[in-house]
């Protein structure tokens, strides 16, 4: 009985550990509905997919002017525009 109560307290500490290590990459994208929404999806499953420990998550926002600015500060790791939306919002 020992065994059984030793080995699944030790199962949910390790499935606690592996939740707490795995690093999620947020991806900002367009609103919902839009292409870049869309995008931002295949992405963000990709990298869930092939990159081990990663998390890809798509955030929608408000456009690309809402956050390109909060890629900047570093609020979020990655974005979806074109060089002259990044040209503007810089």
């Amino acid at each position: 009985m020992n065994k059984i109560v030793f080995t699944a307290a030790f199962t949910a500490t390790a499935a606690f550990v592996g939740l707490a290590a795995a690093q999620v990459a947020v991806f900002a994208t367009n609103p919902q509905g839009s292409l870049g929404y869309r995008t931002g999806i295949a992405v963000a499953k990709t990298v869930s997919a092939k990159a081990p420990g990663i998390k890809g998550l798509p955030q929608p926002m408000g456009g690309s002017t809402t956050y390109i600015p909060i890629i900047n500060r570093g609020e979020v790791g990655f974005g979806f525009s074109n060089a002259m939306e990044n040209a503007l919002c810089l």
